[in-house]
Order: structure tokens, then C-alpha cells, then sequence
């Protein structure tokens, strides 16, 4: 991950609006310093990277891309592993920042809903809502490596719980996702993904 081509990412995103650069540029070098935290270890720029690489993948299947995208690079700007209010607080964020960059009230409204309904368990009605939430689950179904350094990176941030708190409450979020009808929403994902989501989540369990 290269921070000069986020950025570069970023400042596109956002030249459609009348603000200064500066402007856009403060708020991106505000979102590296939330994303670079200490207490994070998976929710990181690493992650928005991750999900902006399968937003392009799918780019063709999204009705509103712009839309989405701004939502992912908010989506965990706030996050304290302490609280439960975390995509609450990163949509308001993300409202005040489009705000100031003077983003149609229509557009930060949606974009502030999408940010907010990446809380866990949620109900994404529209496609788009259902590919936003399936880009963020999409590490579930990632390679054996990549799925073990996620649960590890998990247990990172909360490494202030006692290990049989933490495993106790990890083993209740993995099962909510094992009884679940289906992990993903869209036909797409659950296509490509939804098999090797159960089979790392079926793992995870049994190592806890």
C-alpha cells in the first residue's frame, strides 16, 4: 500500500467539489492520522485499501460509485474497540467533514446512512447498501493466511479483555455469522465468497 496513490485516490474523489485543495488535502491527512491510531491493528488504512480494491472490482455492478466509495474511506474513521457507537460516531465524521467541502445535503445524507449501517448485524435493503456491507465482511472469506492474521489482529485490539472474556464474546459474533442464512448479501459475493467465509469462520471457532 502506497500512501501517495491513496492519496492521489482521495484527492480525485473529491475534485468535483468548489473547495480549495488544502481543504481536501487537511482532510485526507486527518483520516491517515485516525486510520494510523496505535490501538488499530485491522482497522487501518490497510483495510480501506482492501475494500477500495474490491469496490473496483465490482465498480461496474454499483449505481452510485462515488457514493459508496466516499462511505468506505469514513466507515471506520472512528473506532474504539471500547465503545459500540463507533459507525455512529465515524457518520458523524464523515457529515461534518462533506459538509465543509459543501457536498449536496441529499448526497452527505446518504453517504452518512451508508457509513452507519456498517454496524454489525445490519440490513442493507438496496444493492448498493448490500455491496458496501459485503466489501467490508469481505476479509471472512480471505486465504487461510491472510484470515489468520486478521483474527490475530482482532485479538490485538482488544488486548485489554481477559482471554476467556475474548473468546467467549468472539465465539458469539463468529456464530451470529455461522447461523445466519447466508454472510453476503449480494448474489455476487455470496457466489464468489460465501463458502470459504463459513469454512475460516467453522475454523476460527474450533481454535477459540
Amino acid at each position: 500500500m502506497e500512501i501517495e496513490r491513496l492519496e492521489y485516490r482521495w484527492m480525485e474523489l473529491f475534485s468535483f467539489t468548489s473547495e480549495t485543495g488544502n481543504t481536501i488535502q487537511n482532510g485526507f491527512q486527518k483520516l491517515v492520522d485516525r486510520y494510523s491510531e496505535k490501538h488499530r491493528h485491522y482497522h487501518t488504512l490497510h483495510h480501506v485499501n482492501a475494500c477500495l480494491k474490491h469496490l473496483d472490482e465490482i465498480a461496474g455492478r454499483i449505481v452510485d460509485l462515488k457514493t459508496v466509495e466516499i462511505a468506505l474511506w469514513f466507515h471506520d474513521i472512528i473506532y474504539d474497540p471500547k465503545r459500540n457507537d463507533n459507525e455512529k460516531k465515524s457518520a458523524e465524521y464523515a457529515k461534518a467533514f462533506l459538509g465543509s467541502v459543501n457536498l449536496a445535503s441529499d448526497v452527505i445524507l446518504k453517504i452518512v446512512h451508508l457509513v452507519a449501517l456498517t454496524k454489525h448485524p445490519s440490513n442493507p435493503e438496496t444493492n448498493d447498501e448490500k455491496y458496501l456491507i459485503d466489501i467490508d465482511l469481505a476479509i471472512l472469506a480471505a486465504n487461510k493466511e491472510r484470515y489468520d492474521r486478521y483474527e490475530s489482529s482482532i485479538r490485538k485490539e482488544y488486548g485489554f479483555v481477559p482471554s476467556f472474556l475474548y473468546k467467549k464474546g468472539r465465539k458469539k459474533i463468529l456464530m451470529s455469522f455461522a447461523k445466519s442464512d447466508r454472510i453476503y448479501s449480494s448474489e455476487y459475493f455470496y457466489e464468489k465468497y460465501e463458502n470459504q467465509a463459513r469454512r475460516n469462520i467453522k475454523r476460527a471457532m474450533a481454535n477459540l
